[in-house]
């Protein structure tokens, strides 16, 4: 019995297809032991280390084309210097997934606080500082343009996939977002949001109006409940939230009602 191996069974026992087997050769990469007079391939133990050592390659990471010149001409030094550096981009692109890992999370999570608030009414949360920072200043338009958002000095680096805050007081409107993880919190920011107690609600909006409505809503229920005079008042957009469609914008709204603890805060209302 022959030895050496045809295609379809060299393929099989390296667990690849005879198409890459093919491929490996049209890129020479790979030949066969010798051809037959018919033209079959044979291949044998040179070719099994060969193939494997390609494949090894490719499992961490290398070019083709950089495997072939690796198995060619490089020595061991060289060898383990490639290898380092794969294992180098590969760290990074497992902190790249794990940052998609982190945000796919985050809007599923959103998402079925979305779904869960069958009941929209005001509640109270005791936040830290938080700051933000500035991407446009909107005045009295209260919402950016296309071209204003290009020319923002500083604008989050995924611009949707970022909470975007709308910062009004009597000045008129400035838009906002906080620091990225990876950023200092504080030593960039242009606004910091005092620590303190809450005034806040969530809400679907249709039209552009809506958020005119419930901020004037929330000024009186503030004024009422807690003797506040609100003078800031914190819009936040969960744009990613469009992907589940619909035509509304998920919203949240803010005004800061009290600088203790919760419990020395009166219980809103519905």
């Amino acid at each position: 019995m022959n030895d050496f191996l045809s295609i379809r069974e060299f393929a099989r026992l390296m667990g690849v297809s005879v198409h890459q087997v093919r491929y490996f050769e049209e890129k020479g990469l790979l030949m066969p032991a010798y051809a037959e007079d018919n033209g079959y391939r044979r291949y044998g133990m040179d070719e099994l280390y060969r193939l494997s050592h390609i494949l090894l390659l490719r499992k961490m990471g290398i070019p083709l084309a950089e495997a072939g010149r690796a198995i060619d001409e490089y020595d061991a030094e060289a060898h383990e210097n490639l290898l380092k550096r794969s294992l180098s981009q590969i760290r990074e692109e497992i902190g790249r997934l794990r940052q998609i890992e982190r945000f796919t999370e985050q809007v599923l999570h959103e998402r079925d606080r979305q779904r869960e608030q069958k009941y929209p009414g005001y509640g109270l949360f005791e936040h830290e500082d938080r700051p933000l920072i500035r991407c446009a200043v909107l005045g009295e338009r209260g919402e950016p343009t296309a071209r204003m958002l290009l020319r923002a000095e500083r604008r989050p680096s995924a611009l949707f996939e970022a909470d975007l805050h709308y910062v009004s007081d009597r000045n008129g409107t400035v838009l906002y977002f906080a620091p990225e993880k990876d950023e200092p919190q504080t030593a960039q920011a242009d606004l910091v949001l005092e620590r303190g107690i809450y005034l806040h609600e969530r809400f679907e909006a249709f039209d552009d109006k809506e958020a005119e409505r419930r901020i004037e809503a929330m000024a009186r229920h503030a004024q009422e409940r807690f003797g506040v005079r609100a003078e800031r008042f914190i819009l936040t957009e969960k744009s990613y939230l469009s992907l589940f469609g619909g035509e509304s914008l998920t919203l949240e709204l803010e005004v800061r009602v009290g600088d203790g603890s919760r419990s020395n805060a009166e219980a809103p209302g519905k």
